[in-house]
């Protein structure tokens, strides 16, 4: 399917004004075919909901995707959100393959640098990265990486030992 594709949701808690958002792909199934083209964002935003879009363009073909979202009350400092563009979109080259990583680097109490890298035979046009901070000292927040390889016919997976801590919620997103 071409196209946008949409949903309305709704908050658990409504907030005073509209959250600030990071946003995340977390599953994608698309024409191998055709170039990537794939962006997600969230279009109105209010104090108790969001629509939340999925798009394609051009002669890309989407199957199926999913987003997952991260809000934080605008009127605090405890969270910060927000992404970085590099020509707003995930967008391989059909040259080479789909390879992307996103870290952060040079984390300053005032700054922090976002790194896009492709390797090998990947040829990437543009991306599109969001972000989430916190104090380090929050007691109930954690956060990690974790990466995988799929090789022809393995899948990989990797757990993550939370010890004692008790999560409310886990959110994991494509990079």
């Amino acid at each position: 399917m071409r196209g946008q594709h949409s949903g309305a949701f709704f908050f658990h808690e409504c907030y005073t004004d509209p959250p600030n958002l990071a946003i995340g792909l977390i599953q994608l199934d698309l024409d191998s075919d055709k170039d990537v083209r794939i962006r997600e964002y969230a279009d109105p935003v209010t104090g108790s909901s969001l629509n939340l879009h999925i798009e394609t363009w051009n002669d890309s073909i989407l199957y199926s995707g999913s987003a997952i979202w991260f809000g934080a009350d605008s009127n605090t400092d405890e969270f910060l959100t927000g992404s970085y563009n590099m020509m707003i979109r995930i967008s391989p080259s059909k040259k080479g393959n789909s390879k992307l990583s996103v870290e952060p680097r040079k984390i300053t109490q005032s700054r922090f640098c976002l790194r896009f890298d492709t390797w090998g035979n990947g040829n990437l046009h543009g991306a599109d990265a969001s972000w989430i901070v916190y104090p380090r000292s929050k007691p109930d927040c954690s956060s990690g990486i974790i990466g995988f390889s799929f090789d022809e016919g393995t899948l990989e997976s990797k757990e993550v030992d939370l010890d004692i801590w008790q999560p409310k919620r886990v959110y994991a997103a494509i990079n």
